[in-house]
């Protein structure tokens, strides 16, 4: 090679070194831009991150705040069921020891019933010409007083269901 091709191959490398000079150049620049533009995207990024910690921190301590509550209405009600369950206990016992006494009247009034109807009985044979009238008078009676006590059971049977059905109802809200 002579002196001058290597000249002009100096030249030509020269050439195309200050055009990948320039291109590096414009790269660099396209670069320091878009690297401007990540960081103010990056800083917005930051201050959302920040802000979102912020309402978080804060929904956080309501649901503390909540949750307190809950713990303190939690313990409010279990008080009160077992309350209210106490009292169902005494109002069942009290109302069984009543029909108890209720049924233990029903069965002497009976026996009181049968024996005057008896009594009846006996003076109606004796005296039936005499009594008829009399005896259809005391059948009546003897009649609306079992229809009053069959419905005063029949009322008390409903109002120990009923019990019987709210105390379910309660045993099985506690379950």
């Amino acid at each position: 090679m002579t002196e001058d091709e290597i000249r002009r191959m100096g030249v030509l490398l020269d050439e195309k070194l200050s055009g990948v000079d320039r291109r590096f150049d414009e790269l660099h620049r396209h670069f320091d831009v878009v690297a401007e533009n990540l960081q103010g995207q990056i800083q917005q990024v930051a201050e959302g991150v920040v802000l979102g910690n912020e309402r978080l921190d804060r929904v956080e301590g309501r649901l503390d705040g909540i949750d307190g509550r809950l713990d303190h209405f939690e313990t409010e009600v279990r008080a009160e069921f077992v309350q209210v369950e106490q009292r169902a206990e005494r109002f069942e016992t009290a109302v069984r020891a009543d029909f108890a006494q209720v049924e233990q009247r029903a069965e002497r009034f009976e026996t009181e019933v049968r024996a005057d109807f008896a009594q009846v009985e006996q003076r109606a044979e004796r005296f039936e010409a005499a009594v008829r009238a009399d005896f259809s008078e005391v059948k009546s009676m003897v009649k609306l007083s079992f229809a009053e006590l069959d419905r005063r059971l029949t009322t008390l049977e409903s109002i120990v269901h009923d019990l019987t059905g709210r105390l379910e109802r309660l045993e099985t809200r506690t379950s």
